[in-house]
Parts: C-alpha cells; sequence; structure tokens
C-alpha cells in the first residue's frame, strides 16, 4: 500500500527582491475624512506583507539576492514605503549594482525611488544641485565618480529638481523634459502630502499604479500581492510608457510619446510635407489645368457636332 507523500505548502507570495511599494492615503478632504479609517488600512496591509517577506527570507524560502530582508520607509501623512533591495546585472559588464535607489529625508519625511539611469545626470547635478562645480577636479563627472552609485544620485538630485520646480510654482512637465534616459521614479512629497511618479518613454523600467475607491494610491515597479481589506489582492494597472501620475487626486497623464508613437507622427509629416510642398502643389496644379483643357475641348466637340449646320441630315 502506498503512503501519499504529504505537498508541502508553497511559501506564501511576498516582495521580490528588486522591488518597491509606496502607499499614500487620501487626501485629507471631506472624501479622505469621510473614508479615512479604511484609507490606514493600506499601511497595515504593506506592513504585513513586510513581515511575511522578512520571515520567508530568514527561513530561505526566498531566492538569495544580496539583501534578503525588506525595509521600510514612514513617509508623512500616514504614508509608507516596502523596499526589498536587490541586485542587478549591468548589461554586458558582468558587474552588479544595487536596485532600486532610495533617497529619504527623515525631516520631511520624504523619498524618491528611482530604477534605471539617466544620461544627462551630470549636467542635472550641474545645474540643480547645491554644490558648485567647475573645471578640471571638482568637474560634476568627478564629483559623480566620488560619489559611488549614480543611480544613488539620480534619486537624490530628482528630490532636489522636485523641490525647485515646487518651490517655484513651476510645471512639473518642465522637470520630465529635462530627464534623458531609461527610468521610472516614485516620489512622495511629505510638505504636500502626495506622489508624483513618471516612466519614461521607451518603457524599459517597468511601473505599476493602483487607485482605490478612496483615493489612497498605491505604487510599485512589480505587482506584489498587497493584500485588500476584503482580503483580495490589488489589482495592478501598468503606467503606459511617457506617462506619470500626480496630485492628491492623482491622475495619469502623457508627457512624452513613445518611440511608436513618434514613428506614426514622422510618417504623418512626412507625407503632409509631401502634400503641400511646392512641387508637389505645382504638379497638382499642372494636373488640374490639363483636366480643365480636356474638359473644354470635349465640351466644344459636343457643341459642334450640335450645330444647325452639322447636326441635322439634309432632306430631299
Amino acid at each position: 500500500m502506498e503512503v501519499p507523500i504529504p505537498r508541502q505548502a508553497e511559501p506564501a507570495p511576498a516582495l521580490a527582491a528588486g522591488s518597491f511599494v509606496v502607499w499614500a492615503p487620501p487626501a485629507r478632504g471631506l472624501k479622505g475624512l469621510l473614508s479615512f479609517g479604511r484609507g490606514t488600512d493600506g499601511g497595515e496591509r504593506l506592513k504585513a506583507l513586510a513581515s511575511a517577506a522578512a520571515a520567508l527570507a530568514a527561513a530561505g524560502a526566498l531566492p538569495p539576492a544580496g539583501f534578503s530582508a525588506p525595509a521600510s520607509y514612514s513617509l508623512a501623512g500616514g504614508a509608507c514605503l516596502l523596499v526589498r533591495y536587490g541586485l542587478a546585472q549591468a548589461a554586458g559588464l558582468g558587474l552588479s549594482h544595487a536596485t532600486p535607489n532610495v533617497h529619504y529625508e527623515p525631516a520631511t519625511r520624504t523619498a524618491c525611488v528611482f530604477t534605471g539611469h539617466l544620461q544627462n545626470l551630470d549636467e542635472l547635478v550641474d545645474r540643480h544641485s547645491g554644490e558648485t562645480f567647475g573645471e578640471g577636479p571638482t568637474s560634476p563627472s568627478s564629483v559623480l565618480a566620488g560619489r559611488g552609485d549614480p543611480r544613488q544620485l539620480a534619486a537624490e538630485t530628482l528630490l532636489h529638481m522636485y523641490i525647485k520646480e515646487r518651490q517655484a510654482g513651476g510645471d512639473l512637465l518642465l522637470l520630465l523634459s529635462e530627464l534623458q534616459g531609461q527610468f521610472s521614479f516614485v516620489l512622495f512629497d511629505g510638505e504636500k502630502r502626495q506622489v508624483f511618479a513618471a516612466r519614461d518613454s521607451s518603457g524599459s523600467e517597468p511601473l505599476y499604479y493602483a487607485l482605490d475607491e478612496d483615493g489612497a494610491v498605491s505604487l510599485s515597479n512589480d505587482q506584489p500581492p498587497v493584500p485588500t481589506a476584503d482580503e483580495g489582492r490589488v489589482q495592478w494597472c501598468e503606467l503606459p510608457p511617457g506617462h506619470f501620475i500626480s496630485g492628491r487626486s492623482p491622475k495619469v497623464q502623457q508627457f512624452a510619446l513613445t518611440p511608436q508613437q513618434l514613428s506614426i507622427r514622422e510618417t504623418y509629416e512626412r507625407e503632409m510635407d509631401e502634400d503641400i510642398s511646392p512641387r508637389a502643389f505645382a504638379v497638382l496644379v499642372e494636373a488640374q489645368e490639363e483636366e480643365m483643357r480636356r474638359s473644354l475641348s470635349d465640351e466644344m466637340r459636343r457643341s459642334r457636332s450640335l450645330s444647325p449646320d452639322r447636326g441635322h441630315a439634309a432632306v430631299y
């Protein structure tokens, strides 16, 4: 008689290495006040997810990734950030770097989480950092080299750029227009108590969001199994490439065309240029004039065929 071998229970799903979750409660307006009790459950659910991930890591149920235990950050207004750091391979170099990169300011409980890279980081640092860069050994590139991982500096620089733009009453689109590279980021403003997140038009770095009915928002670079109050799971939506989400009542908006959209626009503009170019216009005019001459000639032939001289046979 065969004895059935009991199946080992699969480990509970948890936060994957290299991923993060940001949760922000609803705004404290009338809508937020009416649902405040339900909104604060989101932070507790993330804490439960962190505890599960930590327990699985301690038990060896999670794959090693350099940093097993998740880290949590307390943000202003009851918001929170949960990160499980991991290691990512640099393409073609055989090197690894920590991911994601978090810049956290405890005084204001503000944070910026960054993944990817910025091609013009040295220029952005030179323009927006509080440090003064000059020629020679204190140039931006040498400062970057001394800072270690440029991705970490990107998170810090993005936060400084945002604060500078906010204090000037500027437009977030101007900030996004300065960024060159393949990236996604989530920034939580501790003073305004709102989120600002974006994904570049290439879509190489993933970013997902979930909006609760009460106005709370969750953001992640993965689709972690965050539980909901009704014992379900958060339903994640992909933030499309070239889009951002921001505001106390977060809205998704587009700020850049994807490569496919650029290709369509270039094709359309090229066709339009051909349609209205001087050469095309001259050819069109010539064709119209030829058609008019042909029509006039046909009309004259019909008129002659119906004239009294030629239009009737002689009667004998």
